[in-house]
């Protein structure tokens, strides 16, 4: 509260203290550029209780200079590594490496190869066997972010097409499928009967 408050030059309402806080969890390096972001975009207001966000927290973005440090990051990984990501991160905050692996195409030894470079490079964690997660939700947003609409749907298209094997065996998957079709009919009508039939089960 304090160093949000020092950055915008007043006293910062507890909701905007409490949206930079959630869309940091609470880093100080990301909570100081989200402050700064916010202030260059114009999107702080002045209220009865202080400074206060002018817009929809959902809608605060990736600021400029954390996204420009992880594009170096990104640039740093190799082909297999950065598709594992970027599949990652339509996938969710928290992934399995089998799922995107296959996804993207990788054979076991590629995928072993691409998580390894991906968990060095400090963009992910590893949070039990088999498992990735993105080190911070704003990698998550960045790395989708680059990506196109038609990228973004081909990608959610290739991870359900990976899941359907899953189910009936667990019929929990149903649920991710349904989100992974629906972005695909948003950018392909031709999915969206496929879309409905997961949506309904």
């Amino acid at each position: 509260g304090s160093l949000v408050s020092d950055l915008v030059g007043a006293q910062a309402s507890d909701d905007l203290i409490q949206s930079v806080e959630a869309a940091t969890e609470g880093n100080p390096l990301f909570s100081e550029e989200m402050t700064v972001h916010l202030v260059d975009s114009g999107m702080l207001r002045s209220s009865d209780t202080g400074v206060a966000l002018s817009a929809d927290p959902r809608s605060l973005g990736v600021p400029e200079r954390v996204r420009e440090t992880l594009a170096r990051r990104l640039l740093s990984l190799s082909n297999d590594a950065l598709e594992l990501v970027s599949i990652g991160s339509v996938i969710g905050r928290e992934f399995e490496m089998r799922l995107a692996g296959a996804a993207a195409g990788l054979d076991r030894v590629r995928i072993v190869d691409a998580a390894d470079d991906g968990l060095m490079s400090g963009l992910v964690v590893e949070t039990a066997p088999g498992h990735l997660a993105f080190s911070h939700a704003l990698v998550q947003d960045a790395i989708g972010d680059r990506l196109s609409w038609a990228r973004k749907a081909e990608m959610h298209r290739r991870v359900a097409e990976a899941s359907e094997e899953e189910w009936p065996d667990r019929p929990i998957v149903a649920i991710d499928l349904a989100r992974h079709w629906a972005a695909v009919a948003a950018a392909d009508p031709s999915a969206a009967p496929t879309a409905a039939t997961w949506a309904v089960r």
